[in-house]
């Protein structure tokens, strides 16, 4: 583990430019040290603070089975909290919506493209002359029918269960997730949905 003890209170985020928005103390781990070591991830956002543990398989507290109580977990198993405090972003948080997502060549992983050794086996860098840089050349090889293979044996998920819990008393206000919202509704839903009563053929409208 290796911790980052400095708070970024700014809340402008623009990763390209170095702003780095709501950065709280950390302990990061690349993902190739959680395939090694699978667990758990546990989240608790209150009126005070958000924190995230990971707990290795077998480690994980018995009382995320039923009544979590966070206040007794191993704070060594802690990767990141952010205290709310008057001068940070506490009002910059909203409702939020989780979404499992595998980024490829975003603004960060695309910039750093260029620099990781494994990128000469993708055979797609600017020095052979067939793309312009660190975000076109991940661009262009994942969407290249090569990535295909590699894509399958190293950028997939495998997830046992999701909880969310409330605390005693509050009530849960979940409901069907979508990447798009639209006056706080899934927007893909809402698009099968009439696509599907506008379709004769569908035997289901």
């Amino acid at each position: 583990y290796t911790w980052y003890d400095t708070i970024s209170t700014s809340c402008d985020t623009d990763y390209g430019q170095q702003r780095q928005g709501c950065k709280p103390p950390q302990k990061r781990y690349i993902g190739e040290v959680f395939n090694m070591y699978p667990g758990t991830f546990a989240a608790e956002w209150n009126n005070n603070t958000i924190k995230v543990w990971h707990f290795p398989e077998g480690s994980e507290p018995a009382d995320l089975a039923g009544d979590p109580n966070p206040e007794s977990w191993d704070p060594e198993r802690m990767l990141t909290w952010f205290p709310f405090e008057p001068d940070t972003c506490k009002n910059a948080f909203s409702p939020q919506e989780l979404v499992i997502n595998t980024e490829l060549c975003g603004d960060y992983a695309g910039n750093m493209f260029e620099l990781t050794p494994l990128s000469f086996a993708t055979g797609y860098r600017s020095v052979f002359g067939n793309c312009a840089g660190g975000k076109d050349c991940c661009k262009r090889w994942i969407q290249d029918s090569s990535a295909t293979q590699a894509l399958k044996e190293y950028a997939y998920w495998d997830i046992d269960y999701i909880k969310v819990f409330t605390l005693h008393g509050e009530k849960d206000y979940a409901q069907a997730s979508g990447t798009f919202l639209r006056n706080g509704k899934a927007l893909h839903l809402q698009e099968w949905s009439a696509s599907n009563r506008s379709d004769p053929s569908n035997p289901e409208s």
